[in-house]
């Protein structure tokens, strides 16, 4: 069904934003804002995973949620 479908690709992405952050940290990045995960705001729900790169930039990776 387009639901399950559509469940499985937002787990993939979630799966992919976790590695990423994992990895930014590993490389010397540092976390900043909460951990990895959904926020909600303003009609919109998206999956969100922050950190500071080695340079102190703050960079994001982002799915919105269906």
């Amino acid at each position: 069904s387009t639901q399950s479908r559509s469940s499985a690709a937002s787990d993939v992405y979630k799966r992919q934003a976790d590695a990423w952050h994992k990895a930014g940290l590993a490389n010397g990045g540092a976390d900043c804002e909460d951990p990895p995960g959904i926020r909600e705001g303003a009609g919109v729900k998206l999956y969100l995973a922050y950190l500071r790169d080695p340079s102190g930039n703050k960079i994001c990776a982002l799915h919105r949620v269906a």
